[in-house]
């Protein structure tokens, strides 16, 4: 049976909308409790982290590029923008791509099908690429405002995590400063012990967070973990990332 429906948080398809919009309430309903110990990524799903994992060991590697990916489904897709392979055919245009699920994306530009849907707005796309670009804008604008200092964030979950900072639930016992969680606070105290567990295993600097290390580790290799999710292109570091998301939100109609 086909699965035309597509979270747009973890990529997982579904056969019907009701399927779906159970899954997506999973996601924005509960904390993410599976944290990636190489870059500090947190998941909803056990499953889920396990896929993520696969990026950093390099399981699923292309041997044309160096792409990781975290399953053998995305690596196969992924390797036809090598060979050029397009063997999915639109029965109505005759275009043809790369994956089954591109042939049903593209399919709903001919039946006029809208299922992405933008969580602040409510504005509907045929395209996940689409969502993509139009989230940016919301990005730039941040929805959810503190009562207690104004600041805003793009996202309920954010704002949450923010107002810890306020209530002192992660609060320093050195220096007083307080935290969005548990896991910050911990990292923020090696700043005072001086400890930096995190080594490169290339040129013996060492870091006190693991996702520092992680992004130190692409000068090594010359890795572009950083992809934006917009257009697909790939960067080294997250501020190389944040600079090229601002085009798309300059060009967004």
């Amino acid at each position: 049976m086909p699965k035309p429906y597509l979270c747009t948080v973890c990529d997982k398809w579904f056969t019907t909308k009701q399927s779906l919009k159970v899954h997506v309430n999973r996601h924005f309903g509960g904390e993410k409790w599976y944290a990636c110990d190489k870059c500090g990524r947190r998941f909803s799903y056990e499953s889920a982290l396990q896929m993520h994992v696969n990026i950093h060991i390099g399981k699923y590697r292309c041997t044309e590029c160096g792409k990781c990916c975290p399953n053998s489904n995305k690596l196969a897709r992924h390797r036809r923008s090598h060979t050029g392979e397009r063997p999915f055919e639109c029965t109505v245009c005759g275009k043809r791509v790369t994956s089954s699920r591109s042939l049903v994306q593209h399919g709903r530009i001919h039946s006029g099908e809208k299922p992405y849907k933008c969580r602040v707005c409510d504005k509907q796309f045929t395209l996940k690429g689409s969502l993509n670009i139009h989230r940016l804008t919301h990005t730039a604008g941040n929805w959810y405002s503190c009562s207690e200092c104004d600041k805003r964030f793009s996202s309920p979950n954010s704002l949450r995590k923010h107002v810890n900072i306020h209530r002192g639930k992660y609060r320093c016992a050195d220096c007083g400063r307080c935290w969005q969680s548990s896991c910050d606070l911990r990292e923020h105290g090696r700043s005072h012990s001086g400890r930096k567990p995190f080594e490169c295993t290339v040129c013996s600097k060492r870091f006190t967070r693991s996702r520092n290390l992680v992004q130190h580790s692409v000068v090594h290799s010359g890795e572009k973990p950083y992809i934006c999710y917009a257009c697909g292109l790939g960067f080294g570091q997250p501020g190389q990332l944040n600079t090229h998301l601002s085009l798309h939100v300059r060009n967004s109609p």
